[in-house]
């Protein structure tokens, strides 16, 4: 049985941007939280 690409939920991403968070120290505006639909899984990303 050969492997082929199948266009299924595991492919697609949610890209969210945040702001309006308080101010720290760094001086991040933001944040950018990108998660993958089958697990749910989130990355945060702070945005200058």
């Amino acid at each position: 049985m050969a492997n082929t690409p199948r266009d299924c939920q595991q492919s697609k991403i949610a890209i969210d941007l945040v702001f309006g968070l308080p101010l720290i120290e760094e001086g991040f505006l933001g944040v950018m939280v990108i998660s993958e639909y089958l697990t749910k899984y989130p990355y945060v990303e702070p945005i200058k």
